[in-house]
């Protein structure tokens, strides 16, 4: 998000992701292997989410391809994995 900036924060490899909505909220749990993060999240903030990932999604495969999602995260690479 602009003015956000990505450098000075620490980063977690997840590779599963969990999901859990009610009407008082979204829990979300990211998991790097053994190890998940949950966060809870307003619905507003929610759909925020939704619609900021599905346009930075888009943008993204319009210049560099379609994501394939076929195989999971199995095999994907990432400057910030754990090897």
């Amino acid at each position: 998000m602009a003015g956000f900036n990505f450098a000075t924060i620490g980063k977690v490899f997840a590779d599963t992701f969990h999901l859990n909505i009610s009407k008082n909220g979204a829990f979300i749990g990211l998991q790097s292997g053994p190890h998940v993060h949950g966060f809870v999240i307003p619905l507003q903030l929610a759909k925020m989410m939704r619609d900021v990932l599905q346009k930075t999604i888009e943008e993204f495969e319009s210049k560099n391809g379609e994501i394939d999602i076929s195989s999971g995260t199995t095999g994907i690479l990432s400057d910030i994995q754990p090897r």
